[in-house]
């Protein structure tokens, strides 16, 4: 089976710049997984999301998001896949049904699911409140609403838990279970909350200095470290080694 996302020897590295965010950088996510992506602040996470999504070139390399090259078919991998990346950014004035709806037309697709993504997200009665009176935690769910109402094949997601609180994670961490159990949906989860990933995660990829160092199933996690996928990352970090479990 084509993997949901391949990365083969990525490099990136900004205009003006000495030092590549990215070097040598292999990944593989299968469909149907959830991929826990871990790393510290400035590790390379959120450039490597924005080059699955062709909104960044690499220097070098190949990218395949569900078989497709992202920087040559950026409009089709938009189309299969959802993503929220940084700090969601709305149109301040209007309601959270009246920004999807506007999202949606960009794709050319119509407002039926709308209100059944809303309920997903637990914003079911916001109705016409402007977005520019939402919360961080509102603003949070909204996003994810962006992220799922055309319905994608992929979900991108960067720090997807950041500003919610004990219920919000806890129904966002139900819900993407959900998505990837029941609904078949891929998704790479980026995130420095190390529990909340051990909970969700099928895999995981731990990222240092612009090189993912290692790949391993939960499982395997489990099986080999008592103190959990905490014990494990932080033997990672240390040691520095680049390794393929």
């Amino acid at each position: 089976m084509t993997p949901a996302v391949s990365l083969t020897n990525i490099a990136k590295a900004y205009k003006g710049s000495h030092r590549a965010v990215l070097r040598s950088c292999d990944m593989t996510v299968r469909q149907g997984e959830i991929y826990g992506f871990l790393g510290p602040n400035g590790a390379g996470k959120t450039t490597a999301l924005k080059l699955m999504l062709g909104l960044l070139t690499p220097t070098a390399g190949s990218v395949r998001v569900l078989g497709l090259d992202p920087t040559r078919q950026r409009e089709a991998v938009l189309r299969a896949t959802g993503s929220m990346i940084e700090v969601p950014v709305f149109w301040e004035r209007l309601s959270a049904r009246a920004n999807l709806e506007v999202h949606l037309a960009y794709m050319g697709l119509g407002a039926e699911s709308v209100d059944d993504t809303l309920n997903l997200v637990g914003l079911p009665d916001t109705g016409s409140q402007p977005v520019s009176t939402f919360s961080l935690g509102m603003r949070q769910r909204l996003g994810l609403a962006r992220a799922l109402v055309h319905r994608p094949q992929l979900l991108l997601l960067d720090e997807p838990i950041n500003g919610l609180d004990p219920t919000g994670i806890k129904q966002t961490r139900q819900l993407l279970l959900d998505l990837a159990g029941r609904g078949g949906m891929t998704i790479v989860m980026s995130s420095h909350i190390i529990s909340e990933v051990e909970q969700v995660a099928d895999t995981i990829g731990v990222i240092a200095e612009g090189t993912i160092v290692r790949e391993v199933e939960l499982a395997t996690v489990r099986n080999e470290h008592s103190g959990g996928l905490e014990d494990y990352f932080f033997s990672v970090m240390s040691q520095g080694g680049v390794q393929h479990a």
